[in-house]
């Protein structure tokens, strides 16, 4: 490990970055250190690799001879400039979850972060201050992935003075620069080999829960699937798991979706197919499978359920629209961004926003059924909107949410598991829907199916609501 000094020109008021500065290096300085510790193995492709940044100077010459590099105090004056920690080509970075304990603030390229502080005595016995901070890389391509430099900037005094109003003031500052070995990963591709066909992209270590409820469901309702992963890996990366074994006897009728420290749960509800009341069904089995790298690498699969379900006179679903069949039915669904609360299932306020929207959810489907090449799709499209709207005027208070979704989804040819907040803005600006009332269509959505499955917030004003229809209906020409 080597430093630079004499460094001039870089004693700023904020942090500020090296990129393109190549220093010249002096010979080893024992006072100093700075590493970056990585796996010796080889990774692969989305897997979580742990990276553990440390630095430190030597006790003696922190307290005194290190000074601070800018205006601002910081608890440990040091900057450390890695450029890879915001992400690069070929792999994403985060900040690992920050550990318990003593923290001290330093800078981190231009801004500033807080890593975990300790006292350790290196290979010669002399002690040392240290900090460490902790990140998670994903890396997205196979072959060699080699790390951008890692720099430690630092300044230091030999002779000061006192001052009444600034206190120690150096005389003879210095300012080094401490550059941190390379690293360089080896990542592999995910072996296809014995790759289960349900797999979808989960890499780490993980465990696979299901909750259902009812197990009775009445009329006019349906039924409740949540499908908890949880463990350490790609949490956010991974497709959802493949609901095909459902396709045959139930029908997807909304999904959403929670992201958690250490967790994902998707939210299902599904109805049953047309069948006679009183009739024992079925939940089939589902599976779910992941790619643990840990030695031995492998892949590994859990099952969850199969689950008996006893059909109440009236819970059938006879009047609904299908979702087309050309459409696979997975979970890609709607993630909740936010986070609106129980306080929000407001029966008036679902049915404001299924009446305002109706008008605009029409002026879609004529618009991309106009667009379209192809005017049987187009007929076929209007046919089922029609249908969906027809059911969405006559849905009861309980039935309108999943109404709703239905007319989404008819108006933009998406199967109802398809239709999510996240993606609603995007699909009606295409259809030719002015971008500030998509977004705000979209963030109804997103409030509606939060309070429908339990998320926390406070639900949109009525007044609010109202003033949504009538933008609508304006825009619209209603």
């Amino acid at each position: 490990m080597k430093r630079a000094f004499l460094l001039l020109g870089l004693a700023a008021c904020s942090p500020v970055r090296l990129e393109g500065v190549v220093p010249p290096f002096a010979p080893e300085d024992e006072r100093v250190f700075l590493e970056l510790e990585g796996p010796s193995r080889t990774v692969f492709v989305h897997e979580t690799v742990r990276l553990v940044l440390r630095f430190g100077f030597e006790q003696g010459f922190l307290d005194a001879e290190v000074v601070q590099l800018f205006r601002q105090d910081l608890e440990l004056p040091a900057q450390v400039l890695a450029t890879w920690s915001d992400g690069f080509a070929g792999a994403r970075v985060v900040p690992a979850p920050a550990a318990a304990g003593a923290t001290a603030r330093f800078a981190l390229n231009d801004g500033f972060a807080a890593g975990a502080v300790a006292t350790l005595e290196r290979l010669d016995g002399v002690r040392f201050t240290t900090l460490e901070l902790t990140f998670e890389l994903l890396p997205e391509r196979a072959g060699l992935l080699e790390l951008p430099p890692t720099f430690l900037r630092y300044a230091w005094a030999t002779e000061f003075e006192d001052d009444v109003f600034q206190g120690r003031v150096p005389l003879d500052r210095h300012d080094g620069v401490f550059e941190a070995a390379p690293l360089t990963l080896n990542v592999r591709e995910l072996p296809r080999e014995d790759q289960p066909t349900t797999f979808t992209g989960a890499v780490g270590s993980f465990t696979f829960t299901a909750e259902l409820a009812p197990r009775e469901p009445g009329a006019g309702s349906g039924v409740l699937l949540a499908l908890r992963v949880a463990g350490v890996g790609n949490l956010e990366l991974f497709g959802p798991p493949l609901l095909d074994p459902l396709a045959r006897e139930f029908r997807v009728l909304a999904t959403h979706e929670e992201l958690e420290a250490g967790a994902r749960t998707f939210h299902i509800e599904l109805q049953a197919r047309a069948e006679q009341a009183g009739t024992v069904r079925t939940l089939p089995a589902l599976e779910f499978a992941w790619f643990d790298p840990a030695p031995p690498a492998g892949y590994h699969t859990t099952t969850v359920g199969p689950w008996p379900l006893t059909l109440r006179s009236g819970a059938l679903d006879d009047g609904a629209v299908d979702p087309p069949e050309d459409l696979p039915l997975t979970t890609d669904g709607l993630r909740d961004e936010a986070n609106a609360s129980n306080d929000g299932r407001n029966t008036l306020l679902i049915a404001l926003v299924a009446a305002s929207l109706l008008g605009l959810l029409l002026a879609v489907l004529r618009r991309r059924s106009h667009r379209s090449g192809s005017p049987t799709h187009g007929a076929a499209r209007t046919s089922a909107f029609t249908q969906a709207a027809r059911a969405l005027r006559a849905a009861s208070d309980d039935e309108l949410p999943q109404a709703f979704v239905a007319c989404l989804a008819a108006a933009l040819g998406l199967a109802p598991e398809r239709v999510e907040p996240r993606r609603l803005e995007h699909e009606l600006c295409a259809a030719g829907v002015p971008a500030p009332l998509a977004r705000e269509a979209a963030a109804t959505l997103a409030a509606l199916l939060a309070a429908r499955y339990g998320a926390s917030a406070a639900a949109p004003a009525s007044a609010d609501v109202r003033a949504l229809a009538d933008a609508l209906l304006t825009e619209l020409g209603a």
